[in-house]
């Protein structure tokens, strides 16, 4: 009698395991976006007036192939949202053009470590690019999580992964922080689920949700 039992729950579970296989589904990811700080001066009329800089975006270890397609993404969204704004690409121009190149990455270093702006090397930026905001962007390594599960089917497996970035904008003429925000792309999957996506893909859409965090 036990056999029987015992042969008839195996039999409903393979059956139960084959059904789940065959309407397994893709998934994709979800972006958050959050504003954390912005100054009473800063508005969408103030950027458009006194220009909006995009900085060259930072890479932490590991996406340093995603720089480039990552501003390019947030270029795209700079130009829909904002009437006066500076490609990351042309920034870097004006930036080699005034011989800034060493004062700016010293700059950049010495915030990561104090959390401290030179204020001189704002103005210079201001004086080189014509603009007065400027936005660093630091896109962090994408993370991966696996967490095991006891169900009704036996042992289940999840796998999270995630891309974010933060974001903070200077001004020189307050020469200090007038806004900081993040955003980061999200997508589980499990024994039935899967995505198509990529880190690539996830990382494209974290740099399009923390510019069109400005509107």
């Amino acid at each position: 009698m036990k056999t029987k039992i015992t042969k008839s729950l195996t039999l409903f579970f393979s059956i139960l395991a084959s059904i789940l296989l065959v309407t397994s589904c893709a998934v994709t990811s979800m972006v958050q976006k959050n504003v954390t700080y912005v100054s009473p001066n800063l508005t969408l009329s103030s950027l458009n007036n006194m220009g909006l800089a995009l900085l060259p975006i930072v890479a932490g270890s590991g996406v340093e192939g995603y720089r480039r397609p990552f501003g390019e993404a947030m270029n795209i969204v700079g130009d829909s949202i904002l009437t006066n704004f500076m490609p990351w690409n042309v920034t870097l121009d004006k930036i080699n053009n005034a011989n800034l190149v060493a004062e700016y990455n010293n700059a950049i270093q010495a915030y990561q470590e104090t959390g401290i702006i030179d204020r001189t090397i704002l103005q210079k930026l201001s004086d080189a690019t014509g603009t007065n905001y400027f936005f660093f962007v630091k896109l962090s390594p994408p993370t991966s999580k696996t967490k095991l599960t006891y169900g009704f089917s036996g042992l289940t497996t999840t796998e999270t992964k995630s891309v974010s970035a933060f974001g903070l904008i200077w001004s020189a003429s307050d020469g200090d922080v007038v806004w900081e925000g993040n955003s980061s792309a999200n997508v589980t999957t499990g024994d039935y689920t899967y995505t198509k996506e990529t880190d690539m893909d996830r990382a494209i859409k974290v740099a399009k949700a923390l510019m069109s965090s400005l509107k």
